[in-house]
């Protein structure tokens, strides 16, 4: 949808094409929600609530005062950065925070995956012998 918002935009919001920059920082945004929902959930259920607030509330704020100064300098589209900024920042402090409990990176992800990581692993060996 980032990519392809020049098309997407006009067929769902027809003569508002000065919203694709704003709609692409905000599809932009979606790719950090699982960095934010999956620490918030260990955290909380792991009765961390005070690391879960701390790291919401750091993200909140650089929302709202990147926001306040973004949208100054960029008008609607700054508010479309800001939210894709707080949202990074959210997830980057919730997963810091879950990491200190549960080691957690991506790559055990893959290593663990039934699915991606023995086809990863084909593709590397592939590549190491080519």
């Amino acid at each position: 949808l980032i990519a392809f918002a020049n098309v997407v935009v006009p067929i769902i919001l027809p003569n508002k094409e000065n919203s694709i920059p704003v709609f692409q920082w905000l599809m932009g945004s979606g790719f950090f929600a699982p960095f934010v929902i999956v620490p918030s959930v260990v955290l909380l259920g792991m009765g961390h609530t005070r690391d879960l607030f701390r790291g919401t509330l750091v993200g909140t704020l650089t929302m709202a005062l990147g926001g306040v100064v973004l949208t100054y300098f960029f008008y609607e589209t700054g508010m479309g950065i800001s939210v894709l900024l707080g949202t990074a920042v959210t997830a980057l402090f919730l997963t810091q925070r879950m990491n200190r409990y549960i080691p957690f990176t991506f790559g055990s992800v893959i290593r663990r995956s039934r699915s991606f990581g023995p086809a990863l692993r084909r593709r590397l060996e592939a590549l190491r012998k080519a």
